[in-house]
């Protein structure tokens, strides 16, 4: 089923107005993270990061941010400077946009990486 999702998402994609790159980069890093591909999934929400800086869209932009922050994958877990970056990022949006549930998961985020676990 996700496979055939990522078809359609694809072909959005390929045919949409930046809006629609947006949403279909969204949905195409959310079918990825449920098959386990954080790669390719991290790539799509960087994709949408980029469409929504575009449209200066703020909570565009802290969805995939957060959504990017949310996986952590392994590489980015690994490079704490840059899985700050998105988290700081996304503590801005949230903040911007008044969203104190945001700032708290950025904030409780910020202090994992700043510990010395690895799971984030």
């Amino acid at each position: 089923m996700t496979k055939k999702a990522i078809e359609y998402h694809n072909l959005h994609e390929a045919l949409a107005d930046i809006n629609g790159k947006f949403l279909a980069s969204i949905n195409l890093g959310l079918c990825y993270d449920r098959l386990g591909d954080h790669k390719n999934s991290i790539f799509y929400f960087q994709n949408a990061l980029k469409h929504s800086i575009q449209m200066s869209n703020i909570s565009g932009q802290s969805v995939a941010v957060g959504n990017i922050g949310r996986i952590g994958t392994k590489d980015l877990s690994e490079n704490k400077d840059k899985m700050k970056i998105f988290v700081e990022k996304y503590l801005k949006l949230s903040s911007e946009m008044r969203d104190e549930k945001g700032e708290m998961e950025g904030c409780l985020k910020l202090g994992m990486i700043s510990s010395t676990k690895k799971n984030f």
